[in-house]
């Protein structure tokens, strides 16, 4: 019996298999978090591009009315001012917002001149992450615990324009 167990612990057949079966796991979650930060970045891009756009388009308006603050939301979540389909898919959550409020810079002049006073728009969205790879969810959770919000991580942009007219 004891002749049998040695010669069991000195066969090496099948050890490729197991160095698979150990390093398999490791692989595959290096890859999963790759897309997963790939999709982040394509995510948040957009996003950033559909801001910009609604900031531009506020800026182009003398005053901010209802109609304008209606078109820059919706060129902030759709690229379109009467709306359509969201650019990424956390629009859809009802924790998503844009926001747009208006204030007065002011530049003092040191020398000769008057003070030059700008109105500045300024737009923030605020956007849940939908992930491709739900298993990876508690992982950022640990990783990024102060920008949970509600279980989401939000991603939070600004974008300040001052007004330039038509």
């Amino acid at each position: 019996m004891i002749g049998s167990i040695r010669k069991f612990l000195k066969r090496e057949n099948g050890i490729a298999a197991v160095e698979l079966a150990l390093v398999t796991p490791i692989f595959l979650l290096l890859f999963l978090s790759m897309i997963e930060l790939g999709h982040m970045i394509y995510y948040s891009i957009t996003i950033e591009k559909g801001l910009r756009s609604a900031a531009t388009y506020a800026g182009r308006n003398e005053e901010l009315t209802t109609e304008v603050i209606t078109a820059t939301q919706n060129i902030a979540k759709t690229g379109n001012p009467e709306g359509g389909e969201y650019l990424v898919r956390g629009w859809a959550d009802a924790d998503a917002s844009v926001t747009v409020t208006e204030s007065e810079f002011l530049y003092a002049m040191t020398g000769p001149g008057d003070d030059v006073v700008e109105t500045v728009y300024h737009v923030t969205v605020s956007v849940p992450y939908v992930p491709v790879v739900d298993v990876l969810v508690p992982a950022l959770e640990f990783l990024m615990q102060t920008s949970f919000y509600n279980g989401k991580y939000m991603i939070v942009l600004t974008h300040d324009q001052a007004m330039i007219g038509d």
